[in-house]
């Protein structure tokens, strides 16, 4: 079952990463999707081709004192033209932009549920606009916040002195970031490294590929604690993970065929591994290492450069063919010795599931390589394949909320109320909405095993400091018998 979940958990990380790459801001003014918008006015029409601003909004991005905020420019003054035409930009860039994706955060504020963090900004954009605004007023440093709005526009709080731009914001670093509350990052690269944000642009919006490196980034980090995951849910069988070089030298001479290999964890380097080959009775060991981005790779020669991995069954799979390297091709497994466990559980779900993950190995598997090489960007049999397991995993998941849920209503009441309503909404749920919904049920799950145990010990502890007392009656009205689950 742990390997289905493995793979859920990296598809639907995989599958929101690519949605943060062409979505819009749950904010004020912002359309639900991205589109086409061929009206858009003056500054914001760069972003015709998709946008998350209607032409509407483009044009009141124009206006000193539009609709979209009642925000006035002129707080400390007329600001001058050559400076407003930057914010009026950066609000072109804030209301149409659809590749903020990997900087939408949830905001707490009762005008908008997501806000944008850190996006990295151009050199040039960011130096442009603090050259254009430095002979201007202000009398705040966050324009975000603390406004007197009495009058229903902005207006400098009581006890506030209008300012040159340069006493408020020394640099054109401390400008960008801390105007609008760190929705800006200032960097030193330049419009065409492709590592940076470009308020201002013509022709092909080149923010896009800025926002796909940052989530392939992202996703390279994670891929060395994806490779744990792995492993710890299903270790493949070659994988041995405690186990010693001499060991490791004692198994494969057992083996005695060249190209007899396993993979044990490094005794010497930590979060590393050794890929040990058996040939003409000699163990060769090669040091595999995880390097800053979190791919793999075989350790190789100074001068050499060697080839990168997201997952070690990736590498290993690699080396299985011939002339990639190594002593020898990697031929023949040297399994791990199981230790046989006795008990009661029943395993059928698991074997149902992995019946499963073989059919499509065996069948569909094909079909949708064929329609990758035709240039499909979806695998529908493996969707499918997905789906039917959600339908086993969805029913072992929810017996393992149940039994938490007794607990969280004694210990947690919050907790209680989110897994009960949980476990309401999965009835009747089906297709992709039972794999979104899975997944979060595990993500519901971790959280509350991390987070019980220590809840449970405060309530105990005030207990144990108060006059002896028993723990508040469970209301048994529509209850049902909740089946104890073994979780490992």
């Amino acid at each position: 079952m742990w390997v289905i979940l493995a793979l859920l958990l990296a598809l639907s990380s995989g599958v929101m990463s690519q949605d943060k790459l062409n979505v819009c801001m749950d904010a004020k003014h912002h359309k639900e999707k991205p589109g086409p918008e061929g009206d858009l006015y003056s500054q914001c029409a760069p972003w015709r081709d998709n946008a998350c601003c209607t032409a509407n909004t483009s044009t009141a991005a124009h206006n000193d004192s539009s609709y979209l905020y009642n925000f006035n420019w002129d707080h400390c003054g007329v600001m001058s033209d050559k400076c407003k035409k930057h914010f009026t930009q950066d609000t072109c860039f804030y209301e149409c932009s659809p590749h903020l994706g990997p900087w939408i955060q949830d905001a707490d504020e009762s005008w908008r549920k997501q806000r944008i963090l850190d996006v990295p900004l151009c050199k040039e954009d960011c130096h442009r606009w603090f050259e254009d605004c430095k002979n201007d007023f202000t009398c705040k440093t966050d324009w975000h916040k603390g406004w007197d709005w009495s009058s229903g526009v902005n207006k400098c709080p009581e006890g506030s002195m209008c300012r040159k731009w340069t006493e408020v914001y020394p640099t054109a670093k401390s400008m960008c970031e801390q105007i609008w509350s760190k929705s800006y990052l200032y960097t030193t690269l330049p419009n065409t490294s492709g590592r940076c944000m470009q308020l201002w642009f013509t022709g092909t919006n080149p923010n896009k590929k800025v926002a796909e490196y940052y989530l392939n980034n992202a996703q390279q980090h994670q891929s060395f604690a994806l490779t744990t995951l792995l492993l710890m849910a299903a270790p493949p069988m070659w994988y041995h993970r405690d186990l010693s070089r001499a060991a490791a030298e004692e198994l494969l001479a057992r083996a005695g065929r060249d190209g007899s290999f396993l993979v044990r964890d490094s005794e010497s380097v930590n979060g590393a591994y050794a890929l040990c080959v058996l040939f003409q009775k000699h163990v060769h060991t090669y040091r595999v290492l995880p390097d800053d981005e979190g791919f793999l790779a075989v350790q190789t020669s100074q001068g050499v450069q060697p080839k990168r991995f997201k997952t070690l069954p990736e590498l290993v799979s690699l080396y299985l063919q011939p002339s990639q390297g190594l002593v020898t091709t990697l031929l023949y497994t040297v399994d791990r010795e199981e230790t046989a466990v006795s008990d009661d559980r029943d395993y059928s779900a698991a074997n149902g599931l992995s019946t499963i993950s073989h059919e499509y190995l065996k069948g569909s598997y094909a079909l949708d390589l064929e329609a990758v090489k035709q240039g499909a960007s979806s695998l529908p049999h493996l969707n499918k394949t997905l789906v039917s397991s959600c339908k086993r995993l969805n029913g072992e998941v929810d017996k393992v909320l149940s039994g938490l849920e007794i607990l969280s209503k004694v210990f947690d009441q919050q907790s209680a109320f989110m897994v009960s309503k949980m476990i309401q909404q999965s009835v009747n749920q089906g297709g992709d909405q039972e794999l979104e919904n899975l997944v979060t049920k595990l993500a519901i799950l971790k959280d509350l095993l991390s987070s019980i145990e220590k809840k449970a010990l405060k309530a105990l502890q005030d207990m144990s400091l108060s006059s002896p007392c028993s723990l508040p009656p469970l209301s048994m009205r529509h209850s049902k018998a909740i089946p104890v689950q073994a979780f490992e």
